[in-house]
């Protein structure tokens, strides 16, 4: 997929393909395309707003494989924090200064360098692998 494929993807809730998609499910769609990596999915439904209850981004990327890392590389996922500076939000690394990401709008790419985003950077992880 190219970018401008990404960009055309609609928000979804709880969505999973190209049909529509929130922040998780494009990390998903985005593994299986240019990685050819199926991400697991959530065992269970979440709620709008289910960073209050339990931390899943963190636990479920440890569990997949996924390390953190202070780098800021093509395919890396970036988590970002909400109000309660907990990881709310996450989207993937495109290159040294833009990700992409699912906002109510579809996927859109904005920089992670400066501005509102480059304040709610939580954390990075990559891949490492089975």
């Amino acid at each position: 997929m190219t970018i401008i494929d990404y960009l055309q993807i609609p928000y979804r809730h709880q969505g999973r393909d190209t049909k529509g998609a929130d922040c998780f499910g494009l990390i998903r769609i985005f593994y299986e395309q240019e990685l050819g990596l199926l991400l697991p999915d959530f065992t269970e439904d979440y709620t709008q707003e289910w960073w209050k209850e339990k931390n899943y981004f963190i636990d479920l990327y440890r569990q997949w494989n996924f390390a953190q890392t202070s780098e800021r590389k093509r395919g890396n996922v970036i988590l970002f924090k909400n109000t309660n500076s907990t990881p709310g939000h996450v989207g993937v690394i495109l290159n040294d200064e833009s990700f992409l990401h699912m906002s109510r709008e579809g996927c859109e790419t904005h920089s992670y360098t400066y501005g509102v985003w480059a304040r709610q950077i939580h954390s990075v992880y990559r891949h490492v692998g089975e």
